[in-house]
């Protein structure tokens, strides 16, 4: 109980919409995107050149040819420098499950007490149930060591 209302008012006291760490991250990736060049293909699809290749990135559809996007949640650096070029925000194109509101609604909850063990009720139980022992046919596991025998001496 006291782990989950610590993580709820630690989320209460951030400033910015997403944890620290994925701020963090972001602020890696968008340092990553400097080298990378976006072209326009229509009006939310780009060409993306990077070092070594050129990747198809879709804003709308949250879709980038690399695959991070669609596996993170995260921008990945070819979303960032798109996004940074019509100077949108960024948080926009993080995957809900990241953001600040997920994380209270994720601790929001709460645990009920309950009293000492030994004010519970007695119970008592009349027929305890067993699980059924299956036993195993004496044949059948001959029949398995004989085929292990076998494929040792062969090998396989």
């Amino acid at each position: 109980m006291r782990i989950i209302q610590k993580k709820h008012e630690q989320c209460l006291q951030w400033a910015t919409a997403l944890p620290l760490a994925i701020y963090k991250r972001l602020e890696v990736i968008k340092k990553e995107a400097r080298h990378i060049i976006p072209i326009l293909a229509d009006e939310d699809e780009y060409e993306v050149k990077d070092i070594s290749r050129h990747y198809i990135m879709k804003l709308n559809s949250h879709y980038c040819e690399c695959g991070l996007w669609q596996i993170s949640g995260l921008p990945c650096k070819h979303v960032v420098v798109c996004v940074n070029t019509w100077r949108k925000d960024l948080n926009d194109y993080v995957h809900p499950y990241l953001k600040k509101e997920a994380y209270l609604r994720t601790y929001s909850f709460m645990i009920h007490p309950i009293s000492n063990e030994s004010t519970w009720p007695e119970v008592e139980v009349d027929n305890e149930v067993q699980p059924p022992v299956k036993k195993k046919d004496f044949l059948e596991g001959l029949s398995l060591l004989e085929e292990w025998r076998q494929m040792s001496k062969e090998g396989m």
